[in-house]
């Protein structure tokens, strides 16, 4: 057998609503006739629900079919426990499934927000970061090709002064005269003189006087 009956199975047994339950649940634990085990406490998809023990609901039951109760004990007027107006409708358990579980897929997307975030910043510092290591590196750089520049220049030789022109070549070739005029002849070589054998007085006076 059930030990403990929710405010809307009560209703059913008794043939009421669950705020007539209500009510006179209040009436009975004001009187002193509900004892605090009877009712207990429960969580239900992120709701408190009130279950009832089997002789609450029977205490309830026979609160109801007592008449006395009925006069004013409950409601404060004549009315009769059944006359009461229509409970309002009793959210589906499976809507407050779905919207507990909607709660916590929004809050595990806006902790994987929370993330990215914090992944974005630390891509932007670091984007930041290699950006100026870039124009750090190209300023290095041109630095240095302008120093290459002056060095280069420095160590090239002076270009050579200016030469004087050459002077044209001289034209042998000959003029028209000169080719008309004829060669002249070769000039004869003179004859050897031919000299005589000295005497014998000769050859004595080259010896005394050197004539």
């Amino acid at each position: 057998m059930k030990q403990l009956f929710t405010i809307r199975e009560a209703a059913e047994i008794t043939g009421t609503s669950k705020s007539t339950i209500r009510r006179y649940l209040e009436a009975l634990q004001d009187a002193g006739k509900i004892p605090p085990e009877g009712i207990a406490h429960e969580q239900r998809a992120g709701h408190t629900v009130i279950l009832l023990s089997a002789a609450t609901v029977e205490a309830l039951k026979t609160a109801m079919n007592d008449s006395s109760t009925n006069q004013g004990t409950v409601y404060g007027t004549n009315h009769n426990a059944h006359q009461d107006a229509p409970d309002a409708p009793e959210s589906d358990p499976r809507t407050a499934e779905l919207l507990s579980e909607l709660r916590d897929r929004i809050a595990a997307q806006e902790r994987e927000i929370s993330v990215k975030n914090e992944q974005i910043t630390s891509l932007t510092a670091a984007l930041a970061t290699a950006q100026q290591a870039t124009a750090a590196a190209q300023a290095l750089h041109a630095a240095t090709a302008e120093q290459l520049r002056r060095l280069t220049a420095q160590a090239a030789p002076e270009p050579p002064q200016d030469r004087a022109e050459p002077e044209p070549p001289t034209d042998t070739t000959p003029s028209a005269e000169s080719a008309q005029e004829p060669p002249s002849a070769p000039t004869e070589a003179p004859a050897p003189e031919i000299t005589k054998p000295l005497t014998f007085w000769q050859r004595v006076r080259y010896v005394f006087s050197g004539q």
